[in-house]
């Protein structure tokens, strides 16, 4: 029961956080380093992999998506050169 209940504290912190540097620190501290870093690189190569096929989205609520909903805006490639 208390790892059940130290569980909740934590993720309803990390709920509350605002950035996804400060969101993966606390989850580090609770899950440990290496499994939050995998995670945290395989979100990053997701929405790498769709901007560059086309396929990411901003909703009209500012959130990412993977799909085109009735008033998602697509996100141009980044060729990082400003371009």
């Amino acid at each position: 029961h208390a790892w059940h209940a130290k569980a909740l504290v934590d993720f309803e912190m990390a709920a509350s956080l605002e950035g996804l540097d400060a969101i993966s620190l606390s989850l580090q501290a609770s899950l440990g380093g290496a499994v939050v870093r995998r995670i945290m690189d395989r979100r990053a190569e997701m929405i790498g992999s769709a901007r560059t096929a086309g396929r990411l989205f901003i909703g009209s609520t500012g959130g990412l998506s993977l799909s085109a909903g009735a008033n998602a805006t697509p996100i141009p490639r980044n060729t990082n050169f400003g371009d």
